[in-house]
């Protein structure tokens, strides 16, 4: 709403403080209503034109106001950057063997254990002979752990020990109050879970590593890289793109995970 057009309601509206509030809370569900009914009738084209690059279709999965150029990015809320608003917990949308990449970042720990699976089936199902699964940012339980005794007392970065560890197993969902189950982590993952999620959904090739956050000092996030054919190789060059994510030259592949 424009300046003049606010300062218009708000003479109409008089002094009514109360009153404004309802009409700007009504405004504001007008429009995302009305950005709910255009994504409904855009995905699918945006989709389709995806499908038509030669990177093929490749989506992000809860990436928030975090959209990447080049992706499809499905949010279950109705963000900035969401192309799609839908649950991001299944692929039901997508057509067996047709997506390229699947990627996502700090969210699969978000979802509950019996969603897991299914969701990595679905991944397995929608990808393309040769496509990619490339899931970041999550908590390392063995590595949190091992910072957490290592720091023995005191502080790492700005948080007591205690509460930095709960950061990264809980997710600190109290800081968004109004989205705190969702935030919420719902899981504890180390390399072992990951591989065995992953070749339990059907993946022949799985890959674990651990890295640092650009800016951080502690190797405390997991990163799963799956496909029909993975090597240390592609997943390090496949790195390179998410480099906000990912500080690459501290990327440490565990070699003895994901083999059967």
């Amino acid at each position: 709403m424009s300046e003049p057009r606010r300062s218009k309601v708000r003479k109409l509206l008089g002094r009514d403080a109360r009153l404004w509030k309802v009409a700007k809370a009504s405004y504001s569900a007008g429009l995302r209503l009305n950005r709910r009914l255009v994504l409904a009738t855009t995905w699918k084209s945006k989709r389709d034109l995806l499908a038509l690059q030669s990177g093929g279709l490749q989506v992000q999965l809860g990436g928030g106001d975090r959209g990447i150029a080049g992706m499809l990015n499905i949010d279950a809320r109705m963000t900035r950057a969401a192309d799609m608003v839908a649950d991001c917990s299944r692929l039901g949308r997508f057509d067996d063997s047709s997506l390229t990449m699947i990627f996502s970042n700090a969210f699969f720990e978000h979802l509950y254990r019996q969603q897991q699976l299914p969701l990595l089936q679905d991944c397995f199902r929608t990808l393309k002979p040769g496509g990619l699964l490339l899931f970041l940012g999550i908590p390392d339980f063995e590595s949190v752990c091992r910072e957490y005794l290592a720091a023995n007392s005191g502080t790492i970065a700005d948080y007591s020990r205690l509460e930095w560890a709960y950061r990264y197993t809980h997710g600190d969902p109290e800081q968004f109050p109004e989205w705190w189950s969702k935030q919420l982590h719902k899981s504890l993952f180390d390399s072992d879970e990951l591989a065995a999620l992953a070749r339990s959904a059907g993946f022949a090739a799985v890959m674990v590593f651990r890295y640092w956050y650009p800016g951080e000092t502690w190797p405390v996030n997991l990163g799963l890289c799956a496909g029909s054919s993975v090597s240390e190789a592609v997943v390090r060059q496949l790195l390179e793109r998410f480099g906000e994510y990912v500080d690459v030259t501290t990327v440490d592949v565990i070699p003895s995970v994901g083999k059967s």
